[in-house]
C-alpha cells in the first residue's frame, strides 16, 4: 500500500517506509502480523471515524490482532 498525503497532519507519512510481517501459511502466526483492516483503521481515524474494527475478522488468523489501527501511521 502507498499512502500519499497526511490528511492535514493527522497521518505520519513523510519519508517513511513501514513493513509488517505477514503470516506464513494458514494456521501459522508471526508476531506483528497485521491485516488490511489494521491499515484502513488509521485512515478512518484520520477523517474522524473512530470505529474500533473494520470488516469481519478472518477466522483463519485467530490470535492475531485484527481490530486495532496501525498506530505507527497516526500522528
Amino acid at each position: 500500500m502507498v499512502v500519499l498525503g497526511n490528511r492535514g497532519g493527522r497521518l505520519k507519512t513523510v519519508d517513511r517506509f513501514l513493513q509488517f510481517p505477514s503470516h506464513k501459511q494458514q494456521g501459522e502466526q508471526i508476531p506483528g502480523h497485521r491485516t488490511i483492516a489494521n491499515f484502513y483503521l488509521p485512515l478512518l481515524h484520520a477523517v474522524g471515524d473512530k470505529r474500533d474494527k473494520f470488516c469481519e475478522p478472518d477466522p483463519n488468523l485467530l490470535g492475531i490482532d485484527q481490530s486495532s489501527p496501525l498506530v505507527k501511521l497516526l500522528a
